[in-house]
C-alpha cells in the first residue's frame, strides 16, 4: 500500500510541475517582444520548472555525502529558480483573475443599460391607449375599405360629404389603433428579447460582485480590503503550487530508500574502530586462572608441582 500511495502522489506530483511550467511559459512567453522571443522566455520558464524538481535530490546527496559546496550550490540555485517561479505564477494568477474580474465587470454593466432599457419600454407601453390585436384592426379595416363611401371620398382623402366625413372619421380612428397595435407588438417584441438577454446575463453572474470569493473573505475579514484579500489570494494558490511542484517528488519517493543492511566485522576489526578507553578489556581474574593453569606440571613422581 504505500509503494502505491508513494506512485500515486509521484504521478501527481508530475502533473503538477507540469501545471507550473505551463502556467510559467503561458505568462513569460506573452510579455516577448515577438513570437520568437515570448517562445524563448517560456522555454526557459520550462527547464526552470524541470532543474526545480529536481533540485532538492541533489542538495539532499550532497548533504547525505557531506558535500557542502554542492549543497551549498544547490540551495542558492534551487532558491533562485523557486523565487522566479513564484513571482511568474503570482503574475499568471493575477492577470487571468483580473480578467475574469474585469468581464464580470462588463456583464454588470449591460445587464444595468439593458435594466434601464427595459424600464423605457415598459414606460412607452403604459403610455400607448387601449388598442386591440393588430389582426383584429386590419380586418375592421379591410372592412371599412370596402364601403362605398371610401372610394366616393377618393379613399377618404376627399371627404366633402358630411356622411363620408363621419366615415372617414371613423376610418382614420382604427387607423390610429392599428399604429398603437403595431408599436405595442414592436415594443413587447423588444421587451420579451431584453428579459432573455437579462436572464442570459444573470446566469452568468452579472449583477453580483466582480469576485464573490474576494467580496466573500474581504466580509469574514473586514481588515483585508478586497483587493489584498485578491493578492493574498494569488500568492497562496502560487506557493501551494510551487512547493508541491518543488518538493512533490522528493517527498512522494525519499521514505523509500534502503535500509542499511549491518556489516559483519571480526573482532580484531570492531577493536580497531573503537576508541582505545572503550574497548573490551579481559577479566583479570580468569587472566591470573589462566597464568595459574599453565604453570602447573607433572613432577617425576606423578605429583602436581607449581612452577614460581
Amino acid at each position: 500500500m504505500p509503494y502505491v500511495l508513494s506512485i500515486v502522489c509521484a504521478v501527481a506530483s508530475i502533473a503538477l510541475m507540469g501545471v507550473s511550467a505551463f502556467m510559467n511559459f503561458t505568462y513569460v512567453s506573452s510579455i516577448g517582444k515577438t513570437v520568437t522571443e515570448g517562445y524563448a522566455l517560456g522555454a526557459a520558464s520550462i527547464c526552470f520548472d524541470i532543474l526545480k524538481g529536481g533540485v532538492p535530490f541533489f542538495i539532499a546527496w550532497g548533504f547525505a555525502n557531506r558535500r557542502w559546496p554542492l549543497v551549498s550550490l544547490g540551495s542558492a540555485g534551487f532558491c533562485m529558480l523557486f523565487l522566479v517561479s513564484l513571482s511568474n505564477e503570482i503574475g499568471f494568477l493575477s492577470t487571468n483573475r483580473r480578467a475574469v474580474s474585469g468581464m464580470h465587470t462588463a456583464l454588470s454593466t449591460t445587464l444595468v443599460s439593458t435594466e434601464s432599457d427595459l424600464k423605457t419600454v415598459d414606460a412607452k407601453l403604459k403610455a400607448l391607449e387601449a388598442h386591440r390585436p393588430s389582426t383584429v384592426v386590419n380586418e375592421d379595416l379591410a372592412r371599412l375599405k370596402q364601403d362605398r363611401r371610401f372610394t366616393s371620398s377618393a379613399e377618404c382623402t376627399n371627404a366633402t360629404a358630411i356622411a363620408s366625413r363621419e366615415f372617414c372619421a371613423a376610418f382614420f380612428i382604427l387607423k390610429r389603433e392599428l399604429a398603437a397595435s403595431m408599436e405595442g407588438e414592436r415594443l413587447e417584441s423588444a421587451r420579451d428579447k431584453m428579459r432573455s438577454v437579462e436572464a442570459r446575463l444573470e446566469d452568468k453572474g452579472a449583477g453580483q460582485a466582480a469576485d464573490t470569493q474576494a467580496d466573500l473573505l474581504s466580509r469574514l475579514l473586514p481588515i483585508l480590503p478586497a483587493d489584498r484579500v485578491e493578492l493574498t489570494w494569488a500568492v497562496s494558490i502560487a506557493l501551494v503550487i510551487e512547493f508541491f511542484a518543488a518538493f512533490g517528488l522528493y517527498l512522494s519517493t525519499a521514505w523509500g530508500k534502503a535500509k542499511l543492511e549491518p556489516v559483519k566485522v571480526g573482532y580484531g576489526e570492531l577493536q580497531e574502530t573503537i576508541p582505545p578507553t572503550k574497548r573490551l578489556q579481559p577479566h583479570r581474574k580468569k587472566e591470573k586462572r589462566r597464568d595459574k593453569l599453565r604453570r602447573i606440571r607433572f613432577a617425576d613422581d606423578g605429583s602436581l608441582l607449581l612452577d614460581e
